[in-house]
């Protein structure tokens, strides 16, 4: 996690799927309490918005910049969606905008068409806001993927694995992770210099788990009540 406070952060990728859930407004903000002093940086799924997307490129075949361009602005929808939920939510699209946002304690919800992270990532369905969210917490140095499925047991950190081992097992998760479909196929690659990696299941019991493998010692694991 990076020792600047003013980049400091947890980057929470709040999955399309969850998007249908009456009470996501709810269960996000017993996330955000459970996660601490940490402020939190949202970055939306694409959802039904970036469905439609995929719908269409399916029938007109468009170059892959076309389509992955129309994907990421679907995710400006999904972004003003997010930011309905709570008056205290709100969009941005630059680093100074959500430096902002936290400076007056609110969450910023990136608007991701309107920033210049996604600029070195290949234009094409193997991205999507997995990836996206991953290159973000980069910079702010974790990361939580709010998803609507477990993740498998077996994934989850054991204390008494050495570091190097640790290490080695999150390369591992990472790629049954992608080869799971559970998130996209870039992801591996790019979340691999990302400091601490968490999941969650907003669906489930929405406790974080972390993997293996991060940088600060025996992270405390978020028990909300959804």
């Amino acid at each position: 996690m990076s020792s600047d406070p003013m980049t400091s952060a947890v980057v929470l990728k709040v999955g399309g799927s969850l998007f249908s859930l009456p009470d996501l407004g709810d269960r996000l903000r017993a996330l955000l309490k459970e996660l601490g002093p940490a402020e939190v940086v949202m970055v939306p799924g694409g959802g039904s918005f970036a469905d439609v997307v995929r719908d269409l490129d399916a029938v007109h075949r468009w170059p892959p910049e076309v389509s992955h361009q129309l994907a990421i602005h679907s995710m400006s929808l999904s972004a003003a969606f997010l930011s309905t939920l709570d008056p205290d939510w709100i969009l941005a699209g630059s680093s100074l905008e959500i430096e902002s946002c936290r400076s007056k304690g609110q969450v910023a919800v990136v608007d991701v068409a309107k920033s210049r992270w996604i600029a070195g990532l290949p234009a094409s369905w193997d991205v999507t806001s997995d990836s996206i969210a991953a290159v973000i917490a980069r910079v702010y140095g974790r990361l939580v993927l709010g998803k609507s499925a477990d993740l498998p047991r077996r994934m989850v950190e054991e204390e008494d694995l050495s570091n190097e081992d640790k290490s080695h097992s999150r390369r591992e998760i990472l790629i049954q992770l992608s080869r799971a479909g559970l998130v996209d196929r870039e992801f591996p690659a790019v979340a691999a210099s990302v400091e601490q990696i968490g999941w969650v299941n907003l669906r489930g019991d929405c406790k974080v788990h972390w993997l293996p493998g991060s940088a600060t010692s025996s992270p405390q694991t978020a028990r909300p009540t959804c």
